[in-house]
């Protein structure tokens, strides 16, 4: 057994099987970053997620 997310479904092989988990709560993820921080990559990262 393994909990994945629904996009993770176009993977799934012909032998598994997903089942949909209605129980479990929303998943928030934050991010946090140091204030002065001006890491291009960082800030690549940073837009991409807000995005998302």
């Amino acid at each position: 057994m393994a909990v994945f997310p629904d996009s993770a479904r176009a993977w799934l092989w012909t032998e598994h099987t997903a089942v949909p988990l209605t129980d479990a709560p929303p998943v928030v993820t934050h991010i946090a970053w140091p204030a002065h921080s001006r890491s291009l990559a960082l800030a690549g990262l940073i837009r991409t997620a807000a995005r998302l």
